[in-house]
Order: structure tokens, then sequence, then C-alpha cells
């Protein structure tokens, strides 16, 4: 209402100066008031719409600030991924799973190098923490498909403490169900490693049932990362 009145003085002193001017109007008290106010109005508002274009062109310049941020944030994360699992291993090749992280992988999964990049079919794949995952089952031109090691799989594996070797099935995504003698001691927490090569990790024990009634304790091996974070992984023929 303010605004208005303030927009709508100029037309309505030009109609009325002559009339205004003869009464005196202009050199009065009231108009000098009046018109201090009507300036401080205007002043604010544009001050108002000043402050306002200059907080919108800094918020912009945040946004911008926070993408590239987040892209360096990214760049990074990549890099120490590479750095972990190329420790010891200067001679791997190493790829990236094809499509959005954190996605569900089931059976298997695509990477970004092929045949132009020497890789050769039945390598095993190796991802953080030198834990097994698979498999080259497919070589292409320029793309490979990686067989995940535990979709349907028996594998020996080998119990880091004792050296015990004992058979895994893959039961699920990233899981591993082994059946033993009761007395065979297992304790959550447990690693078992790859028995071909103990270098390699399969995975963490989880969970132990061990019920009298049944023939054999069972115990579950988790691998110690969820399948679907699998980014970075190391294509490593000497292994």
């Amino acid at each position: 209402m303010v605004v208005f009145v303030v927009i709508a003085w100029s037309p309505f002193k030009s109609f009325t100066a002559p009339i205004l001017e003869s009464t005196g109007f202009f050199s009065s008290r009231v108009y000098s008031i009046f018109s201090g106010v009507s300036h401080k109005i205007y002043m604010y508002t544009a001050s108002n719409e000043a402050l306002y274009q200059e907080s919108t062109r800094l918020n912009n310049e945040l946004i911008e600030e926070k993408l590239h941020y987040i892209e360096l944030a990214t760049l990074k994360n990549d890099i120490q991924k590479y750095e972990s699992l190329s420790v010891g291993f200067s001679q791997s090749l190493f790829a990236k799973r094809i499509g959005i992280i954190d996605t569900l992988v089931h059976d298997t999964f695509r990477v970004n190098k092929g045949r132009v990049d020497n890789v050769v079919l039945n390598t095993l794949v190796i991802g953080l923490g030198n834990v097994l995952v698979g498999t080259v089952s497919e070589v292409g031109n320029t793309t490979s498909l990686v067989s995940l090691l535990w979709s349907g799989n028996q594998i020996a594996g080998r119990m880091s403490a004792s050296g015990t070797v004992v058979t895994l099935m893959g039961v699920d995504d990233g899981v591993y169900r082994a059946e033993v003698p009761h007395e065979m001691d297992f304790k959550i927490g447990d690693v078992i490693l790859y028995d071909n090569n103990p270098s390699l990790v399969l995975g963490i024990v989880r969970k132990i049932n061990d019920n009298e009634s049944d023939q054999f304790k069972e115990i579950l091996i988790h691998i110690p990362f969820h399948p679907r974070m699998i980014d970075v992984v190391r294509i490593d023929p000497s292994v």
C-alpha cells in the first residue's frame, strides 16, 4: 500500500501542482515531511532490491562452488580407491564398474576394460580390502563381464587363524554358507581366505547357527561391503 502511494505520487503531484503551488503546500512542513518519508521508502525499496539481487548472485556462486566441491570429492574418492587397490600390485589392471554405484548387483556386472586392455578370460577380479569378488566370464573389445563368485558357486576357503579348509557355497548377494562339524571352532569376526591364494579374502564370519539337533553347524560368511557398492576393481592374472 505504501509503495502504491509512492508510485502514484508523481502523477498526482503533476496534476495538482498548480493548485497546491498557490496554497504554498510545496513549501510547507507537511510536504517536507511527506517528501522525506517518500524518498526514504523509495531508497529502502531500491536497497532491498539490490540486496536481493546480490543475495541471488552469491547463492548461485555458492551452488557452483558446492558442485565443484562434489566433483573434487568424487575424484579424490576414486583416486583413493585406486591407490588402496594398487598397493603391492604394480602390474595389475584396474577397471571401473559400468553403471550407477549403489544399485543392485546380482550375478554379474560389466567393467570398462576389454580385449584392447589385455583382459583375459577367467582372470580373478578383486575389490576393496583385497576381497575376491568374481572372475572375468566374457571379454569384449572395450568392456568385460564379471561373474560374481558367490552366485551359486562352491569355493574352497581357509580360516585365517587355524588354516582349516572349508567349502563355501554362495547363497546370496555377498554371502556364503558353510556346513562344518560341531566341534570345529569358529567365531564371529573370523576371516576366511581364498584357499588357492591366501592373500585374497573371501569374507568374514557374521553368523553361526549351532543347533545340536542338526548334523552340522552352519556358518554364514559375508564380504565386508555390500555388493552394490562395487566400483573400482583389480583384474590381476598373477593371482
